[in-house]
């Protein structure tokens, strides 16, 4: 089973994965799935049929939030297995011999190749309900008033 793809996997074979002692998939991978089953809920009762009461409006809204969240889903599927080959990169590194200065700096350098993948700048967005501000204005209060804005993704340093 090792070659099929952990999101591949049945509910049952994941967390037997998860179980094993095997340093994959790790926290990364089940943190990743757990956020898929949370966007998926959201995207679920985002579609179901509304009352009367609710506006056309309300209806639109969430609408484009459960599309937003399937496709936020999907990433975060997509991630389960990004993961958990991230950190085989690592491992396969650290694993390498060492007993000499030429095996140590070729360890060294396989190691840092493997963790350059972690570092870096990434576009990322601030979230609804940061403290950035969009037009003088926090996003948090926009959420607050029930007002839908997306900040601009900014660089982030890791």
């Amino acid at each position: 089973m090792d070659n099929v793809s952990f999101k591949d996997r049945t509910v049952s074979e994941f967390l037997g994965a998860v179980r094993a002692p095997e340093p994959t998939p790790g926290g990364g991978s089940a943190a990743a799935l757990a956020g898929a089953l949370g966007a998926s809920l959201f995207a679920r009762v985002a579609g179901l049929p509304k009352s009367k009461a609710v506006t056309a409006e309300d209806t639109a809204r969430l609408a484009a939030a459960g599309t937003r969240c399937a496709a936020l889903a999907d990433e975060l599927m997509a991630l389960v297995d990004r993961d958990s080959e991230a950190y085989e990169g690592v491992l396969q590194a650290f694993r390498l011999p060492k007993a000499t200065d030429d095996e140590g700096a070729r360890r060294t350098a396989r190691i840092q190749e493997a963790l350059a993948g972690f570092r870096g700048v990434r576009m990322q967005a601030p979230p609804k309900y940061s403290a950035v501000k969009l037009q003088g204005k926090p996003l948090y209060r926009y959420a607050r008033e029930g007002i839908d804005v997306e900040a601009a993704p900014r660089p982030t340093r890791i």
